[in-house]
């Protein structure tokens, strides 16, 4: 089974043009002794580096390209650094990407306001710790792109609802873009959330002191844990962006093993369950087999098996078995935790659901279940929620063809 993808609307792509580097970094630096070093360090990172020797080639390799990332020296000959970010910021192509300074100990730290005056967003002294600085550089860069990856979705969203308003609300054509426009609406509105926090997570580096690299990996360390949360909101709203315009693509589907697709799916979050205390326990029967497209069925299991984290109390196991049935094969993913009053049981698939009362402490934001479900759905399965109650936990059985 696979959904149409439909034809973009012009509007909708991307402009051509320019080369998209969007995850390398600059480096600007009027001595070839400092660009030297800074290659070094920021080579292990595996990303494209532009190295410019002044202001004015720093301002050219920005008309030829865009970049995730520069690292800027202060002091430099004609055009300095503040001058040149003053210019960087002046241009709407450029305005956004993050500018990390790039100063002496002694006498230019105390200009470190005058840097953030002239829109840099962090700072760093020389001599500086190799591991540190890459660790810096790596969180700025992700949160660069994840920050510009949010606000073309956002963009996306806002040329789809004025199409939208164009067709008329008479007609079940008519209601059901109204629908589609207010779901957009709900979706764009919940992306300012992470793009709020990211860019806040920008400037919490001001505060951070690469010269005492223990200190420095721990702070940074913090926020990429906090960073992990934000990352999975961002690709559900994505997704779910996708899916209410009708562009979640084409499911390749083949004959698949499920229990190495769900023993991944859970790899990728024993580091969370063990951060919350939390067992996870795998009853995986290797019979099980569909047709299905592997990595959104791997989607499904992620989703099912974070949403029981979530709501695990610590020390309480999350278990998940996976076992053939006559026809079909049966997914249960099941916790020991929150649960599920029997009012809110039958709405817990629908877009953006949350728990009420208020949920535990960091509850999830109402999308993975209902993107569980699309998905589940597409490959001709169901799922199916069932709760003692309050306290009593929750168990998922997701249903899926069997491979015939």
């Amino acid at each position: 089974m696979s959904t149409p993808q439909p034809a973009q609307h012009p509007s909708e792509r991307a402009p051509p043009g320019r080369a998209a580097h969007r995850g390398g970094i600059l480096i600007v630096d009027d001595n070839p002794a400092n660009l030297f070093a800074l290659r070094a360090v920021l080579e292990p990172l595996g990303l494209p580096i532009v190295a410019a020797k002044s202001g004015k080639e720093a301002l050219q390799s920005l008309l030829q390209q865009d970049f995730a990332l520069i690292l800027m020296d202060v002091m430099m000959p004609e055009l300095d650094g503040y001058e040149t970010v003053s210019l960087i910021r002046q241009r709407d192509r450029s305005k956004e990407i993050p500018v990390v300074f790039v100063t002496a100990v002694a006498s230019e730290s105390k200009q470190v306001q005058k840097g953030y005056d002239y829109g840099a967003v962090d700072y760093v002294t020389k001599p500086f710790d190799p591991s540190s600085l890459r660790a810096k550089v790596r969180l700025l860069v992700d949160l660069s792109l994840r920050t510009e990856r949010i606000v073309e979705e956002r963009l996306l969203i806002d040329v789809r609802r004025q199409r939208l308003l164009g067709v008329a609300v008479t007609g079940s054509s008519g209601v059901e873009a109204r629908r589609q426009y207010e779901r957009l609406a709900l979706v764009s509105w919940e992306l300012r959330g992470p793009l709020d926090a990211l860019e806040s997570y920008k400037h919490q580096f001001r505060g951070i002191d690469v010269g005492d690299p223990v200190h420095a990996l721990a702070e940074i360390q913090a926020i990429e844990d906090r960073l992990r949360a934000y990352q999975q909101r961002i690709d559900d709203l994505i997704e779910v962006s996708r899916i209410v315009r009708g562009e979640l693509g084409e499911l390749t589907m083949e004959a698949v093993d499920l229990a190495p697709i769900a023993e991944h799916a859970i790899d990728r979050l024993q580091s969370v369950a063990s951060s919350g205390g939390v067992e996870l326990v795998e009853q995986l029967d290797r019979a099980a087999t569909a047709n299905g497209d592997a990595p959104r069925l791997e989607q499904v299991v992620w989703n099912l098996v974070a949403n029981a984290i979530r709501f695990s109390n610590r020390g309480a196991p999350v278990v998940t078995r996976l076992a053939p049935r006559d026809r079909d094969v049966e997914l249960e993913v099941r916790d020991a935790g929150a649960g599920i009053t029997a009012a809110d049981l039958p709405t817990i698939f629908e877009w953006f659901w949350r728990a009420l009362p208020p949920s535990p402490p960091g509850s999830r934001h109402g999308l993975g279940l209902a993107i569980v479900k699309h998905l589940v759905e597409l490959h001709g399965g169901n799922v199916r929620a069932k709760s003692i109650g309050p306290g009593q936990g929750t168990t998922f059985t997701v249903t899926l063809p069997k491979r015939r």
